[in-house]
């Protein structure tokens, strides 16, 4: 859920009608939902007995 929740703040971040858009704020907010998200995907295969 953590994941879906910074995705979807990014991708408002990236929709909005800013003018400046900064590698600085954005950089961070990708790396963590990514980190969320793989963490998520890993834990959900090895609960279904795939083993990664």
């Amino acid at each position: 859920m953590a994941g879906l929740a910074f995705m979807s703040v990014s991708f408002m971040q990236q929709m909005s009608a800013r003018k400046e858009q900064s590698a600085a704020k954005d950089l961070p907010l990708a790396l963590t939902s990514s980190a969320f998200l793989g963490f998520g995907a890993l834990f959900v295969l090895l609960w279904s007995g795939v083993f990664v």
